[in-house]
C-alpha cells in the first residue's frame, strides 16, 4: 500500500468516526425529557428558583405530580369550586407557546413564550417580517414584532429606533438579532420587564 493510499485509508477513518459520534450525539440530544424535566421547563416562568430547585431534588413523577397539585391548590382563586381557573388559564396557554413559540434554544427560555405566559395574549401583533431597524451599536435587527396589550400604562413617551409606539398601553417588542429565528425582547413598558439599552435614541 502506498503512503498517499495508507494517508487516505486513515483520513477516511478519521471522518468515519467523526460522522458517527456526530450521530450518536444528535440522538442523544434529541431523547425526549424526563416527565420532571418537562413539567420544570412547562412552570419556569412561574416559580421561584427554590420550588424549582425543590422539584428537581424529587425522585418520582408520583412525588412530581404531588408536588404540582399542591403548588396549583395553593393559587387556586375559588378553591371552593371543581375547577382551578388560574390553573386552567395556564394550561391553555402553555398549549398555544408550545405550539408557536418553539426555537433552538427551547421554548421554555423563549421570551416571547414566556410573557405569552405570564401575560396571556396580546390584544395586536404587528409583524415586520425584514426590518431597517438598527439598534445604537449599528447591528441591523431582522424580523420584529409589536405585541400590544388593552391595558392602560400611562408614562411619559419615550424615543426609541421604534419611533412613536403605544405611550400610554402595555406593549413589548421582540425581534432577531443572530437570524436564526430566535426573538430577543428588546422593550416593553411594563415595570420590571427586560429593556435593551440600545433601542433609545441618542440623549435617552
Amino acid at each position: 500500500m502506498t503512503s498517499t493510499s495508507r494517508l487516505f485509508r486513515t483520513l477516511l477513518i478519521i471522518l468515519t468516526a467523526a460522522l458517527l459520534q456526530s450521530c450518536f450525539m444528535s440522538t442523544q440530544t434529541r431523547q425526549p425529557k424526563t416527565f420532571k424535566e418537562q413539567t420544570i421547563d412547562d412552570v419556569w416562568h412561574i416559580t421561584t428558583p427554590e420550588q424549582r430547585a425543590a422539584l428537581n431534588k424529587l425522585t418520582t413523577d408520583e412525588a412530581v405530580k404531588e408536588f404540582m397539585d399542591e403548588f396549583w391548590a395553593n393559587l387556586d382563586p375559588t378553591p371552593y369550586t371543581p375547577q382551578n381557573e388560574l390553573q386552567a388559564e395556564f394550561e391553555k396557554r402553555l398549549a398555544y407557546v408550545r405550539k408557536h413559540f418553539a426555537d433552538r434554544r427551547g421554548w421554555g427560555k423563549s421570551d416571547r413564550a414566556r410573557v405569552y405566559l405570564l401575560y396571556g395574549p396580546p390584544a395586536s401583533i404587528d409583524r415586520v417580517p425584514w426590518s431597517d431597524f438598527r439598534i445604537s451599536d449599528g447591528t441591523r435587527l431582522g424580523a420584529v414584532e409589536f405585541w400590544v396589550y388593552n391595558v392602560d400604562r400611562g408614562g411619559a413617551h419615550v424615543e426609541t429606533i421604534f419611533g412613536p409606539l403605544y405611550p400610554n398601553q402595555m406593549h413589548f417588542i421582540f425581534a432577531e438579532l443572530n437570524g436564526l429565528g430566535s426573538y430577543q425582547q428588546l422593550f416593553s413598558t411594563e415595570p420590571g420587564e427586560k429593556i435593551d439599552s440600545r433601542v433609545y435614541l441618542a440623549g435617552f
